[in-house]
């Protein structure tokens, strides 16, 4: 039986590739203090690669919701703002606010137990889950079942895998 996998989120940094290790300096002195202030604290997991130019690091919330929760608190906050403008500007890769292009995006959560709805005509019962039970995003665009037997779910906030 795989061991239950823990509720991680992704905070994702688009950089140069060639500023890659100049970045992770910055993001030391800068990013990490304004993050351990809304609580998050970087999980040894490592997830998987990411591509060129994507600076990522993986963090422990204790349920799915939380992410939107820490989302929101950053957004609200001046110092994270100033910092993600200083960074866009150190970095080139400023997106349209003139921050640097980032995300904070649920990466991982064991699935919940859903909820059991009526299928109709007294067809019997379909077992729904949503994001508070895992998914990573409320609309599902693609499933696919793995050679595993894992199920994959493609959302816009995200891949979720169902065992």
């Amino acid at each position: 039986m795989p061991t239950a996998i823990p509720t991680l989120a992704r905070l994702s940094f688009w950089v140069p590739p060639e500023r890659m290790a100049e970045f992770a300096t910055d993001y030391e002195e800068k990013v990490i203090p304004i993050l351990k202030r809304h609580g998050l604290v970087e999980s040894s997991e490592r997830g998987r690669a990411t591509v060129a130019g994507v600076f990522s690091r993986m963090f422990k919330v204790a349920s799915p919701s939380e992410v939107a929760e820490k989302q929101e608190a950053l957004q609200n906050d001046p110092a994270w703002q100033a910092v993600l403008r200083d960074l866009g500007t150190a970095f080139e890769s400023a997106g349209p606010d003139d921050l640097i292009r980032h995300s904070l995006t649920l990466y991982a959560a064991p699935a919940g137990p859903g909820k059991v709805v009526p299928a109709g005509r007294g067809r019997g019962h379909w077992r729904t889950y949503d994001v508070t039970d895992g998914l990573a995003g409320a609309r599902v665009w693609s499933i696919f079942q793995g050679r595993e037997g894992y199920l994959w779910f493609g959302t816009m906030g995200g891949v979720s895998r169902y065992d």
